[in-house]
């Protein structure tokens, strides 16, 4: 079993020449440049310890900025700590992140953890798992999409919240108007604007002042604890419930939009690379079982080397190929299934044949039957059709890529399965 990569190593390769001009590209496309020259720092540890006049990027496995910095600060760490204040704005992606100094501009960030105690002057627009506001002013709104959002009752939210979460916490003033969706949703602080969320459960607990209308959608009744005061307007909406002629009527409509997708791709395929297609129906037929087998140490195997590529950055562009090509994998595995349903049913003189046309008329009949199938109306059965079929053509391919298959060396044109 490989081991993780240490805190030291993950530094090496993220300090190297090559990584820096990669990151620094990237930051580049992403952020404006407000001045020619900056500071350019990386290393295992980063420790800034004296002021800053200029924008800041820092690359590294933990970085400490304990000073002042008078521009934008750009970090890419395992690890992130911004005690000092910043007059600029701070872009960050992170592991962990954690702003205690006064931020003068917007805060935007991704990381897993994420913990704001310090002031921010503009928006803060965040990414997470979770996120923890304490403390902090935020000057315009807050935007989050995280797992669970806590918004303590010292901080205070100038602008608008605006969250997508499952969980919520909003104890804090909220002077704009709190728009979202949750599956929990408690509101503990003063509102001053409109309300109008999406939840599973909405609660108002000690606290709460809310004297604009509120408008949610849920299947239950709000919750209302003692110690709140709720001057406006309480409005349930009963969310949409499709009946089973919509539901029926949608996945039809999918249905179709999958069929056609799909039907195009594999006549692109089988124009471009047709020897590919049929002998990936070739092995599926004549040894499914070990195809099987391959296809599910590719489902293990490829996503844990992409994940290793992408710790360094100079793996990242080779790990977005494989990426890319993995997925283009299993969704034209329909297509290989396809062939060979439609080998099946489609007329005789079809099969066999090296026109394109015949190849993209026996696809056309295979993909109908098998779009159908993985349409059925139950519970969980696109997911395991679509799991089985992508991983014993991912298998097929696998098995071309490390081994010449017998099973695969006769084919010679778009029509050739026999």
């Amino acid at each position: 079993m490989p081991r993780r990569m240490s805190p030291r190593r993950l530094a090496a390769r993220l300090t190297s020449r090559r990584s820096i001009v990669v990151l620094l590209a990237v930051c580049v496309a992403l952020v404006p440049m407000s001045a020619v020259a900056a500071e350019i720092l990386s290393g295992e540890e980063v420790v800034i310890a004296s002021p800053v006049a200029d924008d800041v990027y820092v690359f590294g496995a933990e970085v400490t900025i304990d000073a002042d910095v008078d521009g934008d600060v750009i970090v890419t760490a395992a690890d992130v700590r911004i005690n000092g204040n910043v007059s600029g704005s701070v872009y960050a992606a992170a592991f962990n992140l954690h702003v205690r100094g006064n931020v003068g501009g917007v805060v935007m960030a991704t990381a897993s953890d994420v913990t704001i105690t310090g002031d921010v002057g503009g928006t803060a627009r965040i990414v997470s798992s979770t996120l923890e506001i304490d403390g902090a002013r935020i000057g315009g709104d807050l935007v989050a999409v995280a797992t669970e959002v806590n918004v303590r009752a010292d901080a205070h939210i100038a602008g608008d919240v605006i969250v997508r979460s499952t969980s919520v916490e909003l104890l804090a003033d909220v002077d704009g108007v709190v728009r979202g969706s949750a599956d929990s949703l408690e509101i503990g602080g003063v509102v001053g604007g409109k309300i109008d969320v999406r939840v599973g459960t909405l609660r108002f607990v000690d606290g709460a002042v809310v004297m604009q209308p509120v408008e949610y959608t849920s299947d239950r009744e709000v919750l209302v604890d003692g110690g709140t005061t709720i001057t406006g307007t309480l409005t349930r909406v009963e969310p949409d419930h499709p009946t089973a002629g919509e539901r029926f009527a949608e996945s039809a409509l999918w249905a179709v939009f999958r069929y056609m997708w799909a039907l195009a791709l594999g006549a692109f395929l089988l124009r471009v690379a047709p020897r590919l297609v049929v002998r990936s129906a070739n092995i599926v037929r004549s040894r499914p079982f070990p195809a099987l087998g391959w296809g599910f140490l590719g489902m293990l195997g490829v996503p844990l080397v992409v994940g290793f590529l992408f710790v360094t950055v100079i793996g990242i562009p080779v790990a977005m190929v494989l990426l890319a090509c993995f997925i283009l994998a299993l969704y034209a595995s329909q297509i290989v299934i396809g062939m060979i349903v439609g080998t099946a049913v489609a007329p005789r003189n079809w099969r066999g044949s090296d026109q394109l046309r015949h190849a993209v008329g026996t696809l056309a009949f295979g993909l109908a039957i098998v779009v159908a199938v993985r349409s059925l109306p139950i519970d969980g059965w696109s997911l395991l059709t679509g799991l089985s079929i992508a991983m014993i053509v991912l298998g097929s391919l696998l098995m071309q890529l490390f081994r010449r298959d017998a099973s695969g060396t006769a084919a010679s044109g778009p029509g050739a399965i026999g």
